[in-house]
């Protein structure tokens, strides 16, 4: 008898912990898919170092490239180059030609400066131009501390053409390329799936609960939140995000860089 209540027990045993394990099963599953999509591939894939023409460039092995990330630039020839593009100081064995690896551009030592070029994905700092510098800072900054927030899923109520619709999740897709939006249920928002970020603009709303997004085939999308301190970073990561892409910082090139103009211009 002490046998055969010993083997039920066991076999009550193991159909508890079989359910335990399959319930743990399920529950991870659900956390997972509940996790921001950048963070479920940030985790799946891995990264390789590649040569590129102006450095080591750290990139997805997967070959996923950020919507942000640019080519390098076409270095100008400096075959038959005497002087610095900038100061016009003469080339010689002590003042070498070097390349701006922001736009190409030929220059002496005196005339750059070495600092990270986040949206080329180099592993180190290399030169820049003065001209670019202001630029690459601001799109540094935006790839460290901006793109980030855009990329981590945040749950909005968002009005629309006078309805609002609670519970909308919004995040950056899998290459940055579009503004999602997703339903409580995890499927896309039917009303407005997704926007392409090139053509996004938004509204200087005073209001510290709300930010509105507008683009020429949506009109006005407006996210709602009570989180003041959320709704600062996302009102502040969409204004760099739309500089970013439109070339806002820099300023005009001067007369007399005119023949550089294509290179030195914002992308």
């Amino acid at each position: 008898q002490r046998h055969e209540h010993h083997a039920c027990g066991t076999t009550t045993t193991a159909k508890t912990v079989k359910s335990a394990c399959v319930a743990f099963r399920d529950t991870s599953i659900m956390a997972a898919a509940a996790l921001p999509r950048q963070k479920r591939d940030s985790a799946a894939s891995s990264k390789i170092l590649l040569k590129g023409t102006g450095g080591m460039r750290m990139v997805r092995a997967d070959g996923l490239q950020s919507f942000f990330e640019l080519k390098e630039p076409v270095w100008e020839s400096d075959k038959h180059m005497v002087a610095c593009n900038t100061c016009g100081d003469k080339f010689s064995f002590i003042i070498r030609k070097h390349h701006c690896r922001r736009s190409g551009i030929v220059l002496c030592d005196r005339c750059c400066i070495k600092i990270p070029l986040e949206r080329f994905a180099y592993m180190d700092p290399v030169r820049v131009c003065a001209w670019w510098r202001e630029q690459c800072e601001y799109e540094n900054e935006f790839f460290q501390k901006n793109l980030p927030v855009l990329r981590n899923s945040k749950v909005f109520t968002v009005e629309h053409n006078a309805e609002k619709y609670p519970d909308i999740a919004v995040e950056l897709s899998d290459d940055d390329s579009m503004l999602t939006f997703t339903a409580e249920d995890g499927t896309p928002w039917d009303v407005v799936p997704e926007l392409a970020v090139q053509t996004i603009h938004m509204t200087d709303d005073k209001s510290e609960k709300k930010l509105t997004l507008t683009t020429k085939k949506t009109g006005p999308i407006v996210l709602l939140t009570d989180d003041k301190e959320m709704m600062k970073k996302w009102r502040k990561s969409i204004k760099k995000m739309i500089k970013v892409l439109h070339g806002k910082v820099k300023k005009e090139i001067p007369k007399e860089f005119g023949h550089m103009r294509e290179m030195l211009s914002p992308v």
